[in-house]
């Protein structure tokens, strides 16, 4: 669509903070209109009606969490959550993790390479590859499975029950690389009634989604299933200007069959859940943002020519893609022994990635013949002609790993405790192919960890709690290097003369723990002081031969507050951290063999404190607001970089604030109702390198949404318009320095704003 080249873009972060506050202004102002629709109808009796957060005449709902593996009240568990149900995606516009971001304090989510993944970033800890040589510090599990890959980070959220955020180290029940917290989603279990949704939805750009579930009893409340899918497809965001080849494109597919059997009279039932996912486009879009004349991408290359005035075009020659396929299946099962609760999660999940990027966005140098695919066997890999140049990267990536887990849980007394056993293995195929080098790896992972958890009521309103896991990994790495075009190999030492190979493999075992004391101040005032760690499992670096790093450790203090006050019309949840970030994997410069190497080391030390506050109003039974803001200073206390005192740099990854507000209207009619939302999300500067501070900064940003919906009774349709990113803020979600090398900054751009509408029938 050509009206994306002209859209005007408005960049003052005070401007959009004022279109934020006038859109929050206007549903405030909404209030008498909303008490004045009540009125009209005083004649017929018509019930509160529940907004985004539940709002009903007597005040919140409870909320029902599973951050510690078991359903509790979120007012009383302590745990740092921010809880999305799926009404409240809905509302929000909330369609894959990574718009997560924007209602969560202290939440970071870029795109890897293009949009392979994602790096997702609590509090500050991040992991910003996506291979199976370096795993993530947030760990994202759906339906109680562990995703280890972030190529699952831009997941689609369809027919969610909720979503959780849990922030900081969970260091005993979600103990694996979640030194930063984990992404819990949650989908609904089959019942015996018959229901579904379909919706329809149409934007700018093209746009066309489908999506919807239907819940299908087989045997009564005995046996049932739910399918639940999504079909998405939208043109291009932008373009190349040198051959008008469109960027940013997406065609999607979503499927995912669900199948309870709860047998009557019987101490058992099973869940089996399969879902198959597939993204298919153009790429993302890529910019030169930066060129040095004295470079050589300015002095050889004339790339200053490239340097486009449009925001979401380039000057690429390269027909770049993606096409990322995530699929698995799983088996829960519960059985009732009486005092005990046992659980068994069984699941196998593949991920593949084939993505080729263009990452400078300029027509130097042109890709000759044909895209590989995967070998088999995939090592040792013959020579693939690539000529030389300094744009490309491509990634051919195929992931597999299984999972099992136990759960044992149940009540002594006044102990409430679990205990556990959790298995992981992880083969991986990963291929890139670039300007720089060729490099083939295989890698198998394992871990096992056994882990424990209680609650002990020391009186009616203090509770100790205590957790342990223990976790033993290894890791396994045959790798393969080549000069570009694999005209010869560049291992400095193989496995054997002539074989382009080398083997390696490392073995790690590690404690990690929770520790605390709850009060109840009063029957609606909780609060918590605990203290956790959590361990990031060490590796390689699969590109370079370099020493393994070490696990990095982090152990958290913290102190939290909830509460629902005010005849449960306020909810006001509060906590304040400090985190020892130990053994900190960073890439750095090291002496391999005499030669300076830059690799994933372990590299400094640090500490990261901070603050989260998340609010909730009832004003009325038909209005309500709220927001949260997450306060963050993350710095070394050591990092040391060949010599080099680095510790003054700003960590990457991570925003030094984030906050968001919303605000939901309602207005009761004789048929229906009408509902009105806004909402708006802000984080402050985000780092992507440390080359330069100024070319290597996203500075802070905000995204204004907002919604309008017609909901009627009888039929039970919903008709809505909407707009993201209304104000068109221009963002970039990854920057790539190599100034220092080749002579360029690039920088990927995110997604502009864009108005639709939507119908939705409920059966």
């Amino acid at each position: 669509m050509d009206s994306v080249y002209t859209i005007t873009s408005i960049k003052s972060r005070f401007t959009n903070k004022i279109l934020a506050s006038t859109a929050i202004s206007l549903m405030i102002l909404a209030t008498p209109f909303v008490a004045s629709a009540q009125s009209s109808n005083s004649n017929e009796t018509i019930p509160p009606i529940d907004s985004e957060n539940s709002v009903r005449s007597s005040g919140f709902d409870e909320i029902v969490t599973t951050a510690r593996r078991v359903s509790e009240n979120l007012q009383t568990t302590p745990v740092a959550v921010t809880s999305l149900s799926g009404e409240m995606l809905e509302t929000r516009q909330i369609t894959d993790v990574n718009a997560i971001q924007y209602s969560a304090p202290n939440v970071t989510i870029e795109p890897l390479n293009g949009n392979s993944g994602a790096s997702v970033s609590i509090r500050g800890m991040a992991g910003v590859e996506n291979t199976s040589a370096s795993d993530p510090a947030v760990g994202i599990y759906v339906d109680g499975v562990y995703s280890a890959r972030s190529s699952l980070g831009f997941l689609e959220l369809v027919d969610i029950e909720r979503v959780e955020v849990l922030r900081g180290p969970q260091g005993t029940l979600f103990g694996r690389n979640t030194t930063g917290g984990a992404l819990v989603l949650t989908t609904p279990e089959p019942n015996g009634e018959f229901g579904g949704k379909l919706t329809g939805r149409v934007a700018e750009y093209d746009t066309k989604e489908v999506f919807g579930f239907a819940n299908i009893p087989l045997a009564g409340d005995q046996a049932a299933a739910r399918i639940s899918f999504k079909h998405a497809e939208h043109d291009g965001y932008g373009k190349s200007l040198y051959n008008d080849y469109e960027l940013a494109d997406m065609n999607s597919d979503y499927f995912r069959g669900v199948v309870k059997i709860d047998p009557d009279n019987e101490k058992w039932d099973v869940t089996f859940s399969g879902d198959w996912y597939n993204r298919k486009g153009n790429g993302a879009i890529a910019a030169l943002t930066d060129v040095d004349p004295a470079g050589p991408a300015g002095a050889f290359l004339g790339y200053n020519q490239y340097i486009a005035d449009d925001f979401y075009a380039n000057f690429t020659s390269t027909e770049q893609f993606e096409d990322i396929e995530a699929k698995g299946v799983s088996a829960t099962v519960n059985y009732d022994l009486g005092d005990v609760q046992l659980k068994s999660i069984s699941a196998w999940r593949s991920v593949f990635n084939n993505i080729l990027t263009d990452v400078d966005g300029t027509p130097n140098p042109q890709i000759a013949g044909p895209v590989f695919e995967l070998p088999s066997p995939p090592l040792p890999v013959p020579g693939i002609f690539i000529p030389t140049g300094v744009e490309f990267e491509q990634t051919n990536d195929q992931d597999r790993q299984i999972t099992q887990e136990l759960q044992l849980f149940g009540s002594l007394g006044d102990v409430k405790w679990i205990v556990g056993g959790f298995y992981f293995n992880e083969h991986n195929t990963d291929i890139t192919v670039s300007s720089t080098a060729n490099t083939f790896g295989e890698i198998e992972n394992d871990s096992y960890a056994i882990y424990g958890q209680a609650d002990y009521d020391l009186n009616d309103d203090l509770t100790f709690n205590a957790g342990l896991r223990y976790t033993w990994d290894s890791r396994a790495l045959n790798l393969g290097l080549e000069s570009p075009g694999g005209a010869s190999c560049t291992l400095s030492q193989t496995d054997a003369p002539g074989v382009c190979l080398l083997s390696r493999e490392v073995k790690y075992d590690y404690l990690s723990y929770d520790l605390g004391l709850n009060y109840d101040i009063t029957n609606s005032i909780f609060s918590y002081i605990k203290t956790s760690r959590a361990t990031r499992a060490g590796g390689f670096n699969h590109r370079v031969i370099a020493p393994a790093y070490e696990p990095e450790r982090v152990t958290n203090y913290e102190v939290g507050l909830k509460s629902q006050l005010f005849n449960n019309k306020v909810r006001a949840n509060l906590a304040a951290f400090y985190m020892d970030y130990d053994n900190v994997q960073r890439t750095a410069v090291i002496v391999i063999g005499n030669a300076p190497t830059a690799s994933t080391t372990n590299a400094a030390k640090a500490k990261v404190t901070g603050i989260e506050a998340e609010l909730d109003f009832i004003l009325t039974d038909y209005f309500s607001f709220g927001g949260s803001v997450g306060l963050l200073n993350p710095t070394y206390s050591e990092f040391m970089d060949n010599g080099r005192d680095r510790s003054d740099e700003p960590f990457t990854y991570a925003a030094d604030y984030t906050y968001n507000v919303y605000a939901t209207a309602t207005a009761p009619l004789s048929f229906g109702e009408v509902q009105l939302h806004a909402d708006y999300g802000y984080k402050g500067d985000v780092y992507f390198d440390t080359v330069d501070l100024d070319r290597d900064v996203q500075k802070g940003y905000g995204l204004l949404n907002i919604r309008a919906a017609l909901k009627l009774d009888k039929p039970n349709v919903e008709f809505a318009v909407f707009g993201k990113n209304v104000t068109n803020e221009e963002y970039n979600t990854y920057i790539l320095d190599l100034n220092n090398s080749l002579g360029y900054t690039s920088a990927f751009r995110g997604t502009p704003g864009y108005w639709g509408a939507e119908a939705t029938v409920r059966f």
